[in-house]
Parts: structure tokens; sequence; C-alpha cells
């Protein structure tokens, strides 16, 4: 076999197993991203779209104090002292001369010598807040049907259904990895007019092992729209940034096809 690494969007479907996903050098175009060393906390990796997103101009090697962006609490020790790849909320203070403070939310995590910080364009009302205020009970109540299922079956299902009372989303799936990474939907939840795909086996090479490994580290993996353009990493140097545990990683062309 040929190891030949390759480039992310080189790859086809006899070689993406081979795809370096984890270092795309490019973001998905909903949220913007920094990348600063964790022992200078200094700039070193940024999405293009910095600018547009958080109206800050970025320039590599400064940091946070010369952007004009702090932490609203003293969280930045606690990401760096904690495990390598948790995903934090924080909330980020833009703070420039003459211009009245601006509050984000935000996630950072830190991992292989970088404290990654992301944020995502959200709507500028507040109609999500009575729905997240309302999400503890929801969970709680989920809770209590997933304890009472008596089979995997039951569970599988139950999951769906669950997952997609909360999300709306028009088809969930339970999708398990058997030996040699082969893999089975096991539990579905689907809109009325679509067919069901509950029961379909698929070979290991639909899913990669290096995209079967990020499943297995990071909690979330999240698209949201596949026909959207990706956004470049900046960087200092050339030295790849790993986004193993990012929420804007960028999708494999490979993965849209």
């Amino acid at each position: 076999m040929n190891d030949t690494v390759l480039r992310f969007g080189a790859a086809d479907l006899t070689n993406c197993d081979r795809e370096p996903i984890h270092i795309p050098g490019c973001i998905q175009p909903h949220g913007c991203l920094m990348a600063f060393d964790t022992d200078t906390l200094r700039l070193t990796h940024w999405s293009a779209n910095v600018e547009s997103h958080l109206g800050i101009t970025p320039v590599g090697g400064s940091s946070l104090d010369e952007l004009g962006v702090h932490f609203e609490t003293d969280v930045c020790d606690t990401i760096l002292r904690g495990r390598e790849g948790t995903v934090h909320p924080v909330r980020l203070l833009f703070r420039e001369a003459g211009l009245e403070e601006r509050r984000r939310p935000a996630v950072a995590h830190h991992y292989q010598g970088r404290l990654i910080i992301e944020c995502e364009n959200l709507p500028s009302d507040a109609a999500g807040v009575p729905w997240l205020n309302r999400l503890p009970l929801r969970l709680a109540a989920t809770g209590q049907k997933l304890q009472a299922c008596q089979d995997l079956e039951s569970l599988y299902s139950e999951i769906a259904a669950e997952v997609r009372n909360l999300n709306g989303f028009d088809r969930v799936m339970v999708y398990r990895f058997l030996e040699e990474g082969h893999g089975a939907v096991v539990g579905e939840s689907v809109a009325d007019g679509f067919g069901s795909f509950l029961g379909l086996h698929y070979p290991a090479t639909d899913i990669p092992q290096q995209a079967r490994r990020l499943y297995t580290i990071s909690a979330v993996r999240a698209i949201a729209d596949i026909a959207a353009e990706p956004i470049a990493m900046l960087a200092t140097s050339d030295e790849p940034l790993d986004l193993s545990f990012s929420c804007f990683r960028a999708v494999s062309p490979i993965h849209v096809e």
C-alpha cells in the first residue's frame, strides 16, 4: 500500500482512508477561529473571516490584549490546565477605544500546544432563549425514557426519537460500528415521506478509519451547510493546525460528494 500522505481535498474513493481530515487548513464558514500558542498566548493561526465576523484585524504574533479580545471571566488558566480537547463554553469581550464594549459567546479548548477559540455567527434576536430555558426539563424527561428501555433495540429507537424531538431534523439515525469498521443503522426516527435506512449495513470504507477516530474523541460533529464554501486558515508558519476537536472543522469534499 502507498502510505504517502494526501493533501486535504485530494482524496477519492480509493484512498480516502489516508486523507488528513484533522488538518484541513480551512473551516466551515458559519463561524471563525483563532489559535494561540499556549506558552506565549500569541496568535499563530486564524480563519480568513475573523475580521468580517468579529470586527477585529488579526495580526500574526498578536496577544489577546493587543487584539482587544478578553475572556469575560478568568478562565484561560482553567482551560490550559484542563484535559486536552475539552471544549469550554466562554464569553469574549471586545474592547476598542471609543467604542462600546461588545460580548460574544464562544468555545475554547487547547490541543497540541494551541489554545483554539471559536465564535459562531448567531442571530441578534433571542427567539431561542425560551426553548433553552426548557431544555433541562426536556433532557430529564428524555433520561427517564431511556432508562425505561428494556433492550438495545428499543433503546436505539428511543434515542433517535428523542434527539429528533429536540433538533427537529427530518431524520436521526443511530449508527453502530461493527467488527473491522463495518457499520449498521440500528435505530432511526424519520419524518413522513422519507424512506427508512433502518437495518442497512455499510462497508468500513463508508466512514474511513481516521474519521471513526475523530468520532470517538470528539462528542459532537456538526455540518451546517454541505454546499458552503470553506474559509481558509491563515498562519504565521507552515505548521498545520490540528482541528480534531474543532466545532468548525471543514468537511472533506469526498464526504460531501
